[in-house]
């Protein structure tokens, strides 16, 4: 979300017109304030274009322009706030977090009604892993304008990062009843179900997202990992490479990767696998898939040496407890990761067992 990008200057609205001003406003750079001070239009071109620039995906040019502005324009006037919202844009774009944060501040303190500054800022206090504040910036928000429907979602999507499940709930159906059609709200409604394991209505969330947006993103996650938990392979996979065609996604490359795992398509199994391993080297199920897929191969010895890094990080506890031998020991493993350890184990041994 880039809050400034609309910031009340009124947007051209033919390509001759935007191609014109956006003409003027580079050929004509600022060169003193007593210029900036008489020449409102060229000022209010240079924010325009510096707006367009951002949309089009170039936040540096776009912080280049905004930083010109700011320095020719009167303090503390309309333009100069406009700039100051447009140079926290970039940075927050660019993700450098912690220098938007103080112009952002500057901004809620100066124009404390102007609730997407303070939304955006609210991420930005997430993205440094202060929470505290996130959530304090938020509540601020909604005590502010209790039917803010922005905030409700980004403090929604902070509880579902952060696991409070019922909570990220509530503030999902708030959303939706301020915003309907909100196919987002619909996605990230039904994340929250799924995580609490309510699959039924969480696939109902899914498919309304759907019904409003074919193409939300996190509704295709959510349908891929529905989809793949009732082993309807050929859905799930479908779902998970629509998702990942639109952003990259390390949920999807996983059910992807399982998919083609079971649809015993292994040598695309193991490009999918190595992928996500690249996006994610941390990631143990990747091991599990690269593992099983590679022994049906005859790659033993790739076999052993993915399942054999899968059954260690399996039987080290977040807890750092000493391991013992059995896997039923593991309060941490849930059925399911039991069961993909016990199989693990099985075709590691198969795998040695084949190289004598």
């Amino acid at each position: 979300m880039l809050p400034f990008v609309c910031r009340g200057i009124r947007r051209v609205t033919t390509l001759s017109s935007v191609t014109s001003a956006a003409s003027r406003a580079r050929s004509k750079p600022i060169n003193t304030r007593s210029e900036a001070f008489h020449s409102p239009r060229l000022i209010k071109e240079k924010l325009q274009y510096a707006t367009d620039v951002l949309e089009q995906g170039h936040p540096l040019q776009s912080l280049q322009i905004n930083q010109e502005v700011l320095e020719h324009v009167v303090q503390d006037t309309p333009p100069y706030f406009q700039a100051m919202g447009g140079i926290a844009d970039c940075l927050f774009t660019l993700g450098r977090y912690a220098e938007a944060i103080p112009r952002y501040e500057i901004l809620v303190r100066r124009t404390p009604r102007f609730m997407p500054a303070h939304t955006t800022l609210a991420q930005c206090y997430a993205a440094i892993g202060n929470f505290e504040k996130a959530f304090a910036t938020l509540d601020r928000v909604l005590w502010l304008q209790g039917n803010y429907g922005a905030a409700y979602g980004t403090r929604g999507d902070l509880y579902l990062q952060i696991r409070e499940y019922d909570k990220a709930e509530r503030d999902f159906r708030n959303l939706i009843e301020i915003e309907p059609s909100n196919s987002l709200a619909h996605a990230q409604l039904g994340h929250c179900l799924l995580a609490k394991g309510d699959t039924s209505n969480a696939l109902a969330e899914f498919e309304n997202s759907q019904n409003i947006d074919p193409d939300c993103h996190s509704a295709l996650r959510g349908l891929a990992v529905v989809r793949y938990s009732q082993k309807r392979f050929h859905e799930a996979l479908e779902f998970s490479e629509r998702a990942l065609s639109k952003e990259l996604a390390v949920d999807c490359l996983l059910v992807q990767a399982s998919c083609l795992a079971e649809l015993e398509r292994y040598p695309q199994a193991v490009v999918a696998s190595q992928k996500l391993l690249e996006v994610a080297p941390t990631f143990h199920m990747a091991h599990f898939v690269l593992g099983i897929s590679c022994f049906h191969l005859k790659r033993f010895e790739d076999s052993i040496s993915s399942l054999t890094r899968f059954i260690d990080e399996q039987l080290n506890p977040p807890n750092n407890a000493v391991p013992t031998h059995t896997a039923t020991s593991y309060p941490h493993l849930d059925p399911a990761e039991r069961k993909q350890l016990a199989e693990a184990v099985a075709v590691r041994f198969r795998a040695r067992s084949a190289l004598g």
